[in-house]
């Protein structure tokens, strides 16, 4: 979903605008980061992606967007050039009308918040607007900063003012409205002459655009979207195969399985049957490294971009229920609710969790409990595994790792000079020295 400034309603609201910042580096880096107030984040200079939540966007120079308060958002320049983004956090206020001293803050609801396509205004203008209100803002009289606040609005008001004429010839953001496209309607069918037509190019000159930009076929996305939303229904509802194909686009079963044998190594009915046991994961996402030795793949568990961005990343399209991973006590009713109403086989939970929330997970299946803070973490290890009948996996799993770490700490002694300090990261057969 995409936000911009509903005009219809700005009459109704006041903005208060919070902090304003400009960030300017060669290939700038902004990890996934909690967005308290709404953030209006403007691409001053070069090419990034913006992660909305789940979403990767492609900004080019002039675009911009509004990450709601309460959700989440981070940026990557591209290659090494140098990248500016201003980003500038407020809030909306709407007066009661009960009572005329009072203002309501308002949250993603907002009327002056809309689902649209993408804004832009030229960056020679973005770049003196944004730099007067982070210029007032930061200044020492009070005044001024006062003064930031009028600028910051009349900002919001050249851009919903360009946004409302409708006029967009930007190629990145007519790329990514059709990239939002297939991603809102990957059930319908869709063809480059459809697709394109949405962005507004011709079908050849928009597929040659698409795989310079993305580095993948227009159709190897619509694929890609279509097959990442079929294992999700799979795993995730009794749905006949033949109604998975037909809900992500395909009429003809046999071709969908087909595409789906070539893209993942096996059929639709071979994905089901190995993934038939549906474990759940509650608490925290750190009980997957317990998972992952087991080569099992939960059914549910607390996921999300910023909290746990790789395990999101890796196995987000293979696991059909995502809870919330914000903050361990935060959603805990929403999360339990949601696990009432999956149905997993098991659960696996942390031992540190509260004495109700453990009634209610019994009360839906089967319960392990493990702790993270324990030393013990290879009795803990082989206790869930004997529970999962997979004891012969967790020690062939130790075996190698207590070999793998001989080899290290011998390696690390032969190249220390002296007696040192040092933390290693260990993925796969990848290592990262850390020396103090």
């Amino acid at each position: 979903m995409i936000y911009s400034i509903n005009p219809a309603h700005a009459h109704e609201m006041t903005i208060r605008l919070w902090d304003a910042d400009i960030s300017v580096e060669p290939g700038l880096r902004m990890e996934q980061r909690l967005a308290v107030n709404h953030a209006l984040i403007v691409l001053l200079s070069g090419e990034a992606d913006l992660e909305l939540e789940d979403r990767v966007i492609r900004m080019s120079e002039g675009s911009v967007y509004i990450c709601p308060g309460g959700k989440t958002f981070g940026i990557g320049g591209q290659g090494a050039e140098p990248v500016s983004v201003a980003i500038f956090h407020f809030s909306i206020y709407q007066a009661v009308a009960s009572r005329k001293e009072a203002l309501h803050e308002k949250g993603e609801e907002a009327w002056m918040l809309r689902e649209s396509r993408v804004g832009t205004m030229p960056s020679r203008k973005w770049h003196s607007i944004c730099r007067k209100v982070y210029k007032h803002f930061h200044h020492n009289e009070p005044i001024r900063r006062w003064r930031a606040q009028l600028d910051f609005q009349e900002m919001l008001y050249e851009w919903a003012a360009a946004n409302g004429k409708e006029a967009n010839g930007d190629k990145m953001q007519a790329l990514e409205r059709a990239k939002a496209m297939i991603e809102e309607r990957y059930a319908e069918e869709l063809t480059i002459d459809r697709i394109s037509e949405a962005a507004g190019f011709s079908a050849n000159y928009f597929a040659d655009l698409f795989k310079k930009t993305y580095g993948r076929s227009v159709m190897d996305y619509v694929a890609q979207v279509r097959m990442n939303k079929a294992k999700r229904l799979m795993l995730g509802s009794e749905s006949l195969l033949k109604e998975v194909a037909h809900l992500v686009g395909y009429k003809d079963e046999f071709y969908f399985s087909r595409k789906f044998k070539k893209e993942y190594g096996l059929s639709p009915t071979a994905f089901i049957r190995k993934r038939k046991n549906k474990i759940a994961l509650y608490g925290s996402t750190s009980l997957l490294g317990y998972l992952s030795p087991l080569q099992i793949i939960p059914y549910a568990a607390p996921l999300h971009p910023k909290w746990s961005p790789e395990p999101y990343h890796a196995l987000g399209p293979d696991i059909p229920v995502h809870l919330s991973a914000f903050r361990q006590n935060h959603d805990r009713e929403s999360n339990l609710g949601i696990l009432e109403a999956a149905g997993p086989d098991r659960i696996v939970c942390m031992r540190e969790i509260e004495d109700w929330e453990k009634e209610r997970l019994a009360r839906i299946a089967p319960v392990h409990e493990l702790s993270l803070e324990t030393e013990n973490w290879r009795e803990e290890f082989r206790s869930l595994a004997q529970w999962l009948d997979r004891t012969e996996e967790a020690e062939q799993w130790l075996g190698m790792f207590e070999r793998h770490m001989a080899w290290l700490r011998s390696h690390v002694q032969r190249h220390a000079a002296q007696p040192a300090v040092a933390a290693v990261r260990v993925c796969r057969n990848r290592h990262v020295f850390y020396r103090s």
